[in-house]
């Protein structure tokens, strides 16, 4: 995970927030002929995950506080996640919770079930019937259900023994017969991860109750404490409106982040909005290392030429004209065309002193027919207020996309939106993360 630090938050807030980031999980295998015991299964042992048993939607929560995950929720909805566990995970879980509940658990089995797990035993078998004062021969004359009543008098050590030698289809039947606090209890054997999981699948009504019983406070602790790439999964899940608002926030210098992160088609739709909207001309009024002024003016048609070479004062024409060896007179007395082709041969500074004298409509026009070279050293000598200012002149649709792929950005502006938009945000994320039936 990208995000080590550890926070200490309210149980509301981890139960909530991990709600949030869980996705879509690995099926169950198929058949009733499974076997292998508890102490057998490996695969969903946490070091040994991979990315295809488990797809979280967003990046995971920091371990310690995906401990507390059920202290929100109900015995009753602890019991229902476990039934929507795979027969895998369930496994799993078993193995790791006290002999207490394997025992409770085998007092769950069919009586030949009970009978086929004491068959399996090996120097079990001996302690058990030695404290009953019957051997294996005499076990095995009785009826099934003296059997039964006989393996009664079985320790917790030895009734747990014998729900590990049971097959697997023994084991998931007995458990289904356990009632709701006993498979509440069996979900203290769950780690993290399968706690995610399971929480991942509860259907979207359960996690609504477990949002429900979270007050205000906790919601908004829930953004607080989130990782950055938690709260870039809430920001992007938000509704268009809530999105738009918060955008609506970002500081100058985030808008001016987001204006470089953009593609530079749409950085130079954003800076001819920005010149429509204030009419400005500044962008060609001074020169910058790179920019080629020769090639911006060469663009430019005639009547362009005169009319910035006329707004000049009359003694920087003189220069101008002076250095290409035209007298005034001469130069008055040319066709426009004429002139303008005399123009052309300028010095790159000239040209450059004539483009700072565009009109805007001028200026917009020239800026459009700027080579990709050009507009990149435009681009590069914009001031930070001036890319926030282009940045709102860019399609909403785009300013979205692009602060989509900026978590930082997206964390902030979430951290500093009214409670009211943040528990909006977190209800959409948390109502609407997918739920595996």
């Amino acid at each position: 995970m990208s995000n080590k630090r550890m926070y200490i938050g309210s149980a509301g807030v981890v139960a909530a927030a991990l709600i949030i980031y869980l996705g879509i999980f690995a099926p169950s295998p198929t058949g009733d002929d499974v076997t292998g015991t508890i102490n057998t299964v490996q695969k969903y042992q946490t070091d040994q995950m991979s990315d295809t048993d488990v797809i979280l939607e967003g990046e995971e929560l920091i371990i310690d506080e995906m401990a507390a995950l059920y202290e929100h929720a109900t015995v009753e909805e602890q019991a229902d996640m476990l039934g929507k566990a795979t027969q895998e995970m369930t496994i799993s879980i078993l193995g790791r919770c006290d002999k207490k509940i394997h025992a409770s658990i085998w007092g769950r089995m069919e009586k030949s079930e009970q009978v086929a797990a004491f068959n399996a035993m090996n120097r079990e078998k001996e302690s058990l019937l030695g404290r009953a004062e019957m051997t294996m021969g005499s076990f095995n004359r009785m009826s099934l259900d003296q059997q039964a009543v006989a393996l009664q008098g079985a320790t917790v050590e030895e009734k747990a023994v014998m729900f590990e030698r049971a097959p697997q289809k023994a084991q998931m039947a007995a458990l289904g017969r356990m009632d709701m606090q006993g498979r509440a209890a069996i979900m203290q054997g769950a780690n993290v991860r399968e706690r995610a999981m399971l929480v991942g699948r509860a259907p979207i009504p359960t996690r609504q109750a477990i949002l429900q019983r979270m007050d205000m406070q906790g919601r908004l602790d829930v953004v607080k404490h989130a990782s950055l790439q938690g709260k870039s999964y809430m920001f992007n899940r938000a509704a268009e409106i809530d999105r738009q608002a918060m955008l609506q926030g970002a500081t100058v210098e985030e808008k001016a982040d987001l204006f470089g992160r953009m593609e530079l088609q749409d950085q130079i739709d954003g800076v001819m909005g920005r010149m429509q909207m204030k009419r400005e001309v500044g962008l060609l009024g001074s020169a910058s290392p790179g920019f080629d002024p020769k090639v911006i003016f060469n663009q430019a048609p005639p009547n362009i030429h005169n009319s910035m070479f006329g707004r000049l004062n009359m003694a920087k024409q003189a220069d101008i004209l002076g250095r290409m060896s035209i007298s005034k007179e001469a130069f008055g007395k040319m066709s426009m065309e004429d002139r303008s082709q005399a123009l052309m041969g300028a010095t790159a500074m000239d040209k450059q002193a004539m483009l700072g004298k565009a009109n805007f409509d001028e200026a917009y026009s020239l800026m459009g027919k700027m080579s990709i070279h050009n507009w990149k050293n435009v681009l590069g000598r914009m001031s930070m207020q001036d890319k926030a200012e282009a940045f709102g002149r860019v399609d909403r649709k785009i300013q979205l996309g692009t602060l989509g792929r900026t978590p930082n950005i997206q964390a902030a502006m979430l951290e500093r939106a009214p409670a009211k938009t943040v528990d909006n945000v977190l209800g959409r994320a948390f109502l609407n993360s997918p739920s595996v039936q």
